[in-house]
């Protein structure tokens, strides 16, 4: 009953300080639409390419124009399209001005492909579909010496795909940058607890509260429970407000398993009250906990890749250190969970955090045991 009452009272302090609660609330979510907005485009992988137009010269005979024919028919489906050259036109110089992507000649003897060196992609493009289609021509003309009426058939590009199936090991989906920011910026708001518990003790001592608590038939051990509980409470709300108006606000992807995303939030959170009770009891005076503390955060925020992207497998000193932020292999399981449906990521981060959490809460009671108040 007294842990309830304290965790209750602690909550009650929480809500009370509004300017604060709303800070903790609009300080990630402001970042989140400011960097996931104008980074959009680095988390951009994808390449857009227009139309393809090719300028052509056919010198070949009927059989060969012919199945050119058909096949340049079915690429426009593909958005290429294919150009006759008229007379008078100086196609390789049509082509280096920009007024078309490629210039090809056809001829019995194959064919030959002009590009633009400006536009190297598009150039790609048209070599490996006209590598393709000499190969299946090569195709028909060993079935049309055995069955003529076929020919045609087997030159059509087939719109079936069901002959080879792609499956990557990485996946291919990618966080956008609004999916990125959410993720990092949810977790960081967790790491926040941190601030909300290294002066957990101290306001009672401040206001000599802690006179009349150690007066009180309170074991100390309930004091530190109920505190803890109600410090957890809070920050918890705060997180799932954040991720809550990240996905229906901001259509962030949080992935199909919610739940394990928020376990490893959750630890997280204990991990960051823990470091601020030890904090706040291995060091003496108010000033050098606020500053130890605002160091630490930050430094966590800025190597575990809440400002910008860091890759600890890239190696580096910078993205070595990486690895040591509670906040990189929190975000990394999130993200591995989230678009790779690696539920075993999860394993990591809830470990870590919980294994620090214990270790720190530990020092903390030996400290409180120590001396005669809390």
């Amino acid at each position: 009953m007294n842990i309830f009452i304290i965790a209750m009272n602690e909550l009650r302090r929480n809500i009370r300080e509004v300017q604060t609660f709303l800070f903790y609330l609009a300080f990630p979510i402001v970042l989140m639409l400011i960097l996931g907005t104008a980074l959009a485009n680095t988390f951009d992988n994808g390449i857009s390419v227009d139309d393809i137009h090719v300028l052509y010269n056919d010198k070949a005979t009927n059989e060969v124009s012919h199945s050119f024919h058909i096949f340049k028919e079915e690429m426009k489906k593909s958005d290429i399209y294919f150009h006759k050259a008229s007379a008078g036109i100086n196609e390789k110089d049509a082509v280096k001005q920009g007024d078309y992507d490629v210039y090809m000649e056809l001829d019995n003897n194959g064919l030959n492909l002009y590009g633009n060196e400006l536009n190297t992609i598009k150039t790609s493009i048209v070599q490996g579909v006209m590598q393709a289609y000499v190969d299946k021509y090569n195709l028909v003309s060993e079935v049309t010496k055995i069955n003529p009426a076929k020919a045609n058939e087997a030159l059509k590009v087939s719109t079936s795909n069901e002959y080879i199936k792609e499956k990557a090991i990485n996946s291919k989906e990618q966080p956008s940058s609004m999916d990125y920011y959410a993720i990092v910026m949810t977790s960081m708001i967790a790491l926040f607890s941190l601030y909300h518990c290294y002066d957990l003790f101290r306001s009672e001592k401040t206001f000599n509260i802690d006179t009349r608590l150690m007066a009180a038939p309170i074991r100390k051990a309930d004091i530190f429970i109920g505190k803890l509980i109600g410090c957890f409470i809070i920050n918890a709300v705060s997180i799932l407000t954040v991720l809550t108006f990240s996905k229906f606000v901001f259509k962030a992807n949080w992935g199909n398993h919610p739940l394990l995303v928020i376990a490893i939030l959750f630890s997280l959170i204990l991990f960051g009250i823990s470091l601020g009770m030890g904090i706040s009891h291995l060091l003496k005076t108010p000033e050098a906990v606020t500053v130890t503390s605002v160091i630490i955060v930050q430094l966590a925020c800025f190597f575990g890749g809440a400002y910008f992207p860091m890759n600890a497998s890239e190696g580096g000193t910078l993205n070595m250190i990486a690895t040591l932020s509670p906040l990189t292999w929190t975000n990394e399981a999130i993200k591995k969970i989230i678009f790779t449906d690696d539920l075993t990521a999860a394993v990591l981060p809830i470990s870590l955090n919980l294994l620090l959490a214990i270790i720190l809460l530990s020092i903390t009671i030996l400290s409180i045991n120590r001396k005669e108040g809390i």
